[in-house]
């Protein structure tokens, strides 16, 4: 099932699949646009991850509320809650270190950029 899904997945994006040309009238990438992309991909990720914990919460208080009085599925249900909210809290803690030491240094440590020839 799952190679069948693969199959037809890797086809649609045969089907989807632009024309790429040899020539072209644009200039060639520079490292400022590296930047860029490098900054969206960490926006998606951190996006992607509190999606997961949010999904996490989710899924443990389901575990919990349906644990009909079993203790062993209560205690599962309370111990994904917690580990989603240690994620949170790490998470939350990694980002505040960066800021304290961008206003203990002054050094921009918030933000992805590649030094240069300007």
């Amino acid at each position: 099932m799952l190679a069948k899904l693969f199959a037809l997945l890797m086809i649609g994006s045969l089907l989807l699949a632009q024309n790429i040309f040899a020539q072209s009238n644009q200039p060639p990438a520079q490292l400022s646009e590296l930047e860029d992309v490098i900054e969206n991909f960490l926006s998606a990720i951190m996006g992607f991850v509190a999606i997961v914990l949010f999904i996490f919460i989710v899924w443990g208080g389901f575990k919990y509320i349906t644990s009909g009085g079993n203790p062993d599925a209560a205690a599962e249900g309370r111990k994904t809650i917690t580990y989603a909210v240690i994620g949170v809290i790490v998470i939350a803690a990694s980002y505040l270190i960066l800021v304290l030491i961008k206003e203990i240094t002054g050094a921009n440590v918030t933000e992805f950029q590649i030094m240069g020839p300007n």
